[in-house]
């Protein structure tokens, strides 16, 4: 007997999750908590991105109004515009979502459905580019772009020691080379070499692999007619691609964004990946600063 009040809130709970209202205002909060997290570099983009941002989680009429979701797209555009040389891709990415809640927001009625198409477009574009780019990229096919960044790349320290044979010395002494070469005066022509290993090009070698397939699998599935038995396949990937990249390279950004658009894609039987999508920004957002650190203390 005592079962049936939690049977109830469970149910209850769960008929919230398939309510397009919910699930809709459930995706502006966290793309806002994006922008939050993850905003223009340049200070002063990222001062008046903020601002609209905050204002935005709190008045639920600015929240859903296609200006605001405008506005933020021209300020995180042009933030990354002026950042070009350095700004990291997923920036791009989020300002083409922040333009693709805003058409959501114009249609009203058509809403998720507008954030449905934009996410799968924008999902089958992200994965097949990437994958068909280093699969037509000789060097990075070789392993050398995992290579280069498993020896001399920070975040990837600790990854490096636990599963390959180098210590913190050997990629110290690497970051050390790789400064004097960029920094160093023109005329300093001595040879320098990194410390590596055969486990570390075999790790390259599979980390390449790897992402290439699961890549180019994710473009493929969410470009396959949505009614076809794979359907969860795809939810699947996603997850995994999501768990296997960012808890090993803190990019909480790139991860968060990726949850967004799998949000963007469940149906209303799909609350289970609804759900996971939702603890997965969380978890990404968590994960991403413990591991950093995890993995500097390492």
């Amino acid at each position: 007997m005592e079962a049936k009040p939690d049977s109830t809130f469970t149910k209850l709970y769960a008929s919230e999750l398939e309510s397009p209202e919910v699930r809709w205002n459930i995706c502006l909060v966290l793309s806002l908590i994006l922008v939050l997290l993850n905003g223009p570099d340049a200070w002063f983009m990222r001062g008046p991105s903020l601002g609209l941002a905050i204002l935005a989680l709190v008045a639920g009429p600015l929240r859903t109004s296609a200006k605001t979701w405008f506005a933020l797209a021209i300020l995180i555009g042009s933030g990354v515009i002026y950042d070009w040389a350095s700004a990291d891709n997923h920036k791009w990415l989020i300002a083409y979502w922040m333009i693709a809640l805003a058409c959501a927001c114009w249609a009203k009625q058509d809403r998720l459905e507008v954030l449905h198409c934009n996410g799968r477009y924008l999902l089958i574009l992200v994965m097949g580019l990437a994958a068909f780019y280093k699969a037509a990229t000789p060097s990075y096919i070789r392993g050398d772009f995992f290579e280069f960044t498993l020896l001399t790349d920070e975040r990837f320290q600790g990854f490096t020691i636990l599963l390959t044979d180098l210590n913190s010395w050997h990629l110290e002494e690497n970051r050390r080379h790789l400064l004097d070469l960029l920094h160093g005066p023109e005329w300093d022509l001595v040879p320098r070499s990194l410390h590596r290993t055969e486990s570390v090009r075999w790790l390259a070698w599979f980390l390449t692999w790897w992402t290439v397939i699961i890549e180019g699998s994710i473009a493929v599935l969410f470009a396959l007619p949505e009614k076809m038995r794979w359907h969860s396949l795809r939810h699947y990937l996603l997850l995994i691609f999501a768990v296997s990249t960012y808890l090993v390279a803190p990019i909480e950004g790139f991860g968060c964004m990726l949850m967004l658009l799998g949000m963007s894609q469940c149906l209303e039987r799909d609350r289970c990946f609804f759900i996971s999508y939702v603890v997965g920004f969380a978890g990404i957002q968590v994960a991403g600063k413990m591991t950093e650190t995890i993995w500097n203390i390492g």
